[in-house]
């Protein structure tokens, strides 16, 4: 759902943007997630995403395992 209705926000995909509201849509119906925040060291990046538990919401396994965790909201 969260998905579906993203595609009619006029922002670009942006992860710290699209994970803070992901996390409150989550919230609203009762449902806990937390954001990840972790970086890449060759060639430093920073990115963040939206896990519960062990399972990621709003992003690739691929791109999550190409970044290390630093700090877990």
């Amino acid at each position: 759902m969260f998905r579906q209705v993203r595609l009619f926000v006029p922002v670009g995909m942006r992860c710290l943007i699209d994970s803070l509201a992901l996390v409150k849509f989550l919230q609203k119906r009762k449902l806990h997630a937390n954001i990840v925040f972790g970086v890449a060291i060759d060639p430093f990046s920073a990115h963040c995403w939206v896990q519960a538990g062990d399972l990621v919401l709003n992003d690739t396994l691929g791109n999550v395992a190409s970044h290390i965790p630093i700090r877990v909201v």
